[in-house]
């Protein structure tokens, strides 16, 4: 069964809680929207500043960890002994940024109405999401923003399908770590995908047909400074994804575009002229910042932390 976290960024507040009625009301309970409402601004474009970002991150995380009682949660069961963890215990053992096996969503989607700074709003995401942004023209208008969501998520369904069969490809999974690949031909990509809506699958041959090396027994993408960037086999994914407190960190170790990657999924880095990294080239953690490291091969995750 395919769940999906969906959360509503920069409607006006005299709306929002009308549009999330409807569309409660018109999805599935495979469906949990979450969304805040914004001040209303006489240009019709929402202001992203800070603390409007943040809200919706966090939002972002809710929908998706499920930390809300029903109905809009995934755990319909909240306050209820969990038969998974500890017939005894009198209420889920998860932290804020954890999420059941069972119940963690298939899909994230950020729907968001065009803005000032919006590009502040998707970099916070760290891409995490499947973003769509709503037309300037449906703004403060709840009729027409309930009808340009319902369209989102009617595209949102079909890309991601093709998305989540891209990132099961055993050899040649499409989406890569925007930092220590390349960030500008990574950027690139997601926004020709998120941004400008060019044709998704135009956009993920391009990628393949530049970036792509066919080779045995291991593929690989080749990025900055000759480094290839190869699928570790499923049977050799090792580590896993360590929970973060900052919804932003814990929101990306899941998604990618808003699909999931398998648990313990990482590119295995090595020098394309065979030898050893000796410190010289910088790599970017996120979680501890630049490092420069030693051996044969660096492991970075989906979240571009390095392990």
């Amino acid at each position: 069964m395919r769940l999906y976290a969906v959360t509503l960024a920069g409607i006006p507040g005299r709306i929002v809680n009308d549009v999330l009625a409807h569309l409660r009301t018109k999805f599935s309970d495979r469906h949990v929207f979450r969304g805040a409402g914004v001040a209303l601004r006489s240009n019709k474009l929402t202001m992203y500043n800070g603390a409007v970002i943040d809200k919706v991150v966090v939002l972002g995380a809710d929908a998706v960890f499920g930390r809300t009682m029903k109905p809009w949660g995934f755990c319909r069961l909240r306050t209820k002994p969990c038969a998974l963890v500890s017939r005894s215990r009198d209420s889920c053992i998860k932290s804020d940024n954890q999420s059941c096996q069972l119940t963690k969503p298939s899909f994230f989607v950020l729907i968001y109405q065009q803005g000032v700074n919006e590009i502040e709003l998707l970099t916070r995401f760290h891409h995490s999401a499947y973003a769509i942004r709503l037309p300037r023209e449906c703004y403060n208008k709840k009729d027409a923003t309930i009808s340009a969501v319902v369209d989102a998520m009617t595209q949102a369904s079909k890309d991601l399908g093709l998305l989540n069969r891209e990132m099961r490809s055993g050899n040649t999974p499409l989406l890569l770590p925007p930092f220590d690949f390349e960030r500008k031909s990574m950027n690139s990509l997601f926004h020709k995908v998120l941004v400008s809506g060019d044709d998704l699958k135009l956009a993920i041959r391009e990628f393949k047909a530049t970036r792509l090396v066919r080779v045995k027994p291991r593929p690989y993408y080749s990025g900055r400074n000759s480094l290839g960037f190869p699928v570790t086999p499923r049977q050799q994914q090792h580590g896993t994804v360590v929970d973060q407190e900052r919804p932003d960190l814990a929101l990306s170790k899941l998604y990618r575009l808003g699909c999931q990657y398998e648990e313990g999924f990482h590119y295995d880095v090595f020098r394309q002229n065979g030898s050893d990294f000796d410190g010289s080239i910088r790599f970017f953690c996120r979680r501890n910042g630049a490092h420069f490291p030693k051996g044969t091969h660096v492991n970075v995750y989906v979240d571009d932390c390095l392990r």
